[in-house]
């Protein structure tokens, strides 16, 4: 996918608790032609300086009315806030017509998210999740080849993530200090995950899981190996299965990969999962049944994975605000992907 190039008016935009996901944002504001930055929504402004004057000198905002009762006037809200904020962060933005970019779940729970749900599709509001993996431009191509029939039908995704041990967990995702374990984070990378394979199999139907819950915020201990499961999750959908696995390695880099098996072979692709870890292109293996694997090229960027997919959903939120698209994703898809979770911790 080609980073979208401002033929349109920019969208003006007002952040909210960026400060502890600017790892994952600055650089894609920076690059991006689609945002004009406006404002920010920070309790400390003093912390907040430099990150107001590294987005072109921004305006600091206690809180959101503090916002909207002033002069300035953004066409729509960028958030990432603990999940326990999310939903009154939204209802206030619902009430004021205000379009969201928000991390999902939005809510902690389903009731909450279902309410916010509700109250966007009965205001018209635009609230879409920041599943940015759809935007990843090798993500796509893979997507395309899958498409094309390389490996035949689709039957079976496995999703797999690892994370330092004491490393990055929290970065990607714009965890506040308290929230560092990987517990609070578990729902961001299922649902990410989890909208991911429904894209390519369809709605969820039945879940299981196997979650090792820490008996605290330090994490689990590594086993032998280096390799410590934390998650694993198996979900049914309309047209097969898909498996997500968590887990902490002695690495000091994190991983993610994908590995679709079709009903003729195989596609892996793996990517570099942080923000801060050194560049490497990504790798895409296809291994047909019976015949040599073969490597497809990937174009190489200037960006990392990582800042081009945050580019590229900036640019189509913002052509969504326009109206000139319709949104890849809204609030019913990240009540979706909750769903898968909720189902899982039953499970």
């Amino acid at each position: 996918m080609e980073e979208v190039t401002g033929l349109l008016p920019p969208v003006r935009l007002a952040g909210v608790g960026l400060l502890e996901s600017r790892v994952r944002y600055d650089s894609a504001l920076a690059a991006s032609r689609q945002i004009q930055f406006l404002a920010l929504v920070e309790e400390d402004a003093r912390q907040a300086r430099p990150l107001a004057r590294e987005l072109g000198r921004s305006i600091i905002f206690p809180d959101l009315p503090a916002l909207l009762a002033s002069e300035v006037r953004p066409d729509a809200l960028l958030a990432s806030l603990p999940p326990a904020d999310r939903a009154s962060l939204l209802l206030q933005a619902i009430e004021a017509g205000l379009p969201v970019l928000c991390d999902a779940p939005f809510a902690s729970t389903l009731a909450e998210s279902d309410a916010v749900r509700l109250a966007a599709d009965s205001a018209g509001v635009l609230l879409m999740p920041a599943f940015a993996r759809p935007f990843d431009p090798w993500i796509v191509e893979m997507t395309a080849l899958l498409e094309a029939g390389e490996i035949g039908t689709l039957r079976q995704v496995r999703c797999d993530w690892s994370f330092p041990v004491g490393g990055t967990i929290a970065v990607e995702n714009g965890a506040s200090a308290e929230e560092r374990s990987w517990i609070s984070q578990l729902p961001q990378f299922a649902c990410q995950t989890a909208d991911l394979c429904r894209r390519w199999l369809g709605d969820a139907q039945t879940v299981s899981a196997d979650i090792d819950l820490p008996g605290s915020s330090h994490g689990l201990p590594v086993r032998p190996g280096g390799r410590e499961t934390l998650a694993n999750l198996i979900v049914s959908h309309e047209r097969g299965q898909s498996t997500h696995h968590l887990s902490r390695t002695r690495s000091i880099q994190p991983l993610e990969r994908y590995l679709l098996t079709g009903t003729e072979g195989d596609m892996e692709l793996t990517l570099d999962a942080g923000e801060t870890s050194a560049s490497t292109l990504p790798i895409l293996k296809i291994q047909r049944i019976g015949q040599k694997p073969e490597f497809p090229l990937l174009a190489p960027s200037g960006h990392r994975p990582a800042v081009l997919r945050q580019v590229n959903m900036l640019s189509h939120f913002a052509e969504a605000v326009k109206g000139d698209t319709a949104p890849i994703a809204d609030a019913a898809d990240a009540l979706a992907a909750l769903e898968i979770l909720h189902a899982a911790y039953i499970s």
